[in-house]
């Protein structure tokens, strides 16, 4: 009997002891999942012919503030793979430094696309941001922009952002 009192003493100290220390132990950074929303892509100019491009993406995705620059050396109305560098704001106020491969199939059909950017400070330090987006908004009224070398301007809704 005097022996179960002593182990559950100390186990109750233990405790003591741990629990304030668990407490005070960050959590993980994992701010959550954003759903919902259209990025905006501000390029300079872009046509049938592969070629340099640079420019910006912008938007909200449910609460997510998405400010990104890219570089792209073969981008045209068809097909952007960009080398993209920014930040991602979380609804509670973390940010996540952002930096990868960013694909956008083009064309008049498009297609929806998974990307995986590194995320390289911030919340979810060393882990993957997943864009799950949808096709290019209204490839149709970017055709004559596309074929004058002159698009500028392309709207990308997005299914959801999150940590992996």
């Amino acid at each position: 009997m005097a022996i179960n009192r002593m182990l559950l003493a100390g186990a109750c100290a233990l405790g003591a002891v741990v629990a304030p220390i668990a407490a005070s132990s960050p959590a993980s950074a994992d701010p959550g999942t954003c759903t919902g929303g259209t990025l905006d892509i501000n390029t300079s100019p872009i046509g049938m012919a592969a070629a340099p491009a640079n420019g910006t993406v912008s938007g909200n995705i449910g609460g997510c503030q998405v400010n990104v620059n890219f570089t792209a050396d073969n981008a045209n109305c068809f097909d952007v793979r960009a080398l993209v560098n920014g930040t991602v704001g979380w609804p509670g106020g973390d940010t996540s430094d952002v930096s990868g491969m960013f694909h956008v199939p083009g064309g008049t059909t498009g297609a929806p696309e998974v990307n995986r950017l590194n995320i390289t400070g911030g919340a979810g330090a060393g882990r993957t941001l997943v864009v799950d987006q949808q096709a290019i908004a209204t490839p149709g009224g970017l055709v004559g922009p596309c074929v004058a070398d002159a698009a500028r301007s392309i709207q990308l809704p997005v299914n959801s952002i999150t940590i992996s």
